[in-house]
């Protein structure tokens, strides 16, 4: 996985550390297995960083060929939405919110409703902005309700 890294061959290097987790998952390594999936997926969250939305997709494409991310779902949805590609946008903001741990949803509703903002649906986009508790989106989402009108 560190060679093709290092060969900046990124969506083989994360399919690498998927693989190498799944194996240390097996021998009933669960710390460095989890390590593997962290190293992967905070890949495409570099990438992510970068806006380097065709290493993303590539990334994201070969890491959730065997693993769901609630992040690398976000990431490829960004990706997407970058690329104008709203409907494949959306889908991935949905896996996204199912993938989130209970209590950490908001980024990735808060995504949502941006998506749908952007495809003109303001009132599905206000219901969403609605849902937001997180004190780090809630301002913003307010914003967003006063702009697109309650």
């Amino acid at each position: 996985a560190q060679a093709l890294e290092g060969l900046e061959q990124k969506a083989e290097a994360v399919a690498a550390y998927i693989a190498a987790g799944e194996v240390c998952d097996k021998a009933k390594k669960a710390d460095k297995a989890q390590t593997m999936f962290d190293k992967a997926e905070n890949m495409v969250g570099v990438a992510w960083g970068d806006k380097d939305w065709g290493t993303v997709m590539a990334m994201a494409a070969s890491f959730l060929e065997s693993r769901e991310s609630a992040n690398v779902n976000y990431y490829l949805s960004d990706a997407y939405l970058a690329e104008g590609d709203q409907d494949k946008a959306l889908m991935h903001a949905d896996k996204a919110i199912e993938a989130a741990a209970a209590g950490e949803g908001d980024k990735y509703v808060m995504q949502k409703a941006e998506i749908l903002e952007a495809k003109g649906d303001n009132a599905g986009a206000v219901a969403l902005y609605k849902q937001i508790t997180d004190s780090k989106y809630v301002e913003r989402a307010k914003y967003k309700i006063d702009q697109l009108g309650s």
